[in-house]
């Protein structure tokens, strides 16, 4: 038996193979993978803009330790630190670590927390914030649940029976001092309690002041509380 080498058959001229077409199947794999190909390179494209883009570093001031709302703030409770922003995204960068120092903290806030102007208010008067005290009994100061830091509405009610009006003197204002009676709370059946409110304007301190002196004063919790839906006067009225 003869051998046939491969490529050659007897009474043919061997001839070279033309090249075979690709397959459909095979054509859109290879388009699909040029197309991905095309999307990475455009992605990276972004991507290297977005890493190119001009940054600025920017000091803010950030809590060394986390600090409960009431804490007078001490100058190893803050620290500087460095943050880079965007140069397109300017923004308004906290007050510095000097000027919250010896201002009470309004807000609770964790280590490594970005500590804002607003955070904290004054400790005594002269500072960022007029501030006013006044005595109320306890009962009408949330019963003795009154805690520096709380924000308060202030409220005063003239008159009696279906004459009486209350009238709200300051709203959300901060509590920056809750002094107690040095006989403790027992040394009354509902004794009074001196409160240091911080006022945002003259005019708020001038009416509290108004209204401590001849009127009964209330104060309404308003932590968080929302955007007021009273008309700031109520007065009871009958009908008949």
């Amino acid at each position: 038996m003869r051998t046939i080498p491969l490529g050659r058959m007897p009474g043919h001229t061997s001839k070279a193979a033309k090249p075979r077409q690709a397959r459909p199947a095979v054509r859109r794999q290879w388009a699909a993978v040029a197309l991905a190909t095309v999307a990475l390179a455009a992605s990276g494209a972004g991507l290297a803009a977005h890493a190119g883009q001009q940054r600025t570093a920017e000091l803010v001031t950030v809590a060394t330790t986390s600090l409960p709302a009431g804490t007078l703030i001490t100058p190893s409770d803050l620290a500087g630190q460095e943050v880079l922003v965007p140069g397109s995204a300017p923004r308004t960068p906290s007050d510095t670590a000097a000027g919250l120092v010896g201002r009470v903290l309004l807000v609770p806030v964790t280590a490594g927390q970005e500590v804002f102007p607003e955070d904290a208010v004054a400790r005594s008067s002269g500072g960022a914030m007029r501030q006013i005290s006044f005595g109320l009994p306890l009962s009408h100061a949330l019963a003795g649940a009154l805690r520096v830091g709380d924000r308060v509405d202030v409220l005063a009610t003239s008159g009696s029976g279906s004459g009486a009006i209350t009238t709200v003197l300051g709203r959300a204002l901060a509590v920056t001092a809750v002094t107690l009676p040095q006989g403790g709370l027992s040394a009354a059946s509902d004794p009074s309690i001196d409160v240091t409110v911080a006022c945002p304007d003259s005019e708020t301190a001038l009416q509290i002041a108004n209204g401590a002196a001849g009127q009964t004063i209330w104060l309404d919790l308003a932590n968080g509380a929302g955007r007021p839906d009273d008309p700031g006067t109520y007065q009871l009225s009958f009908s008949g």
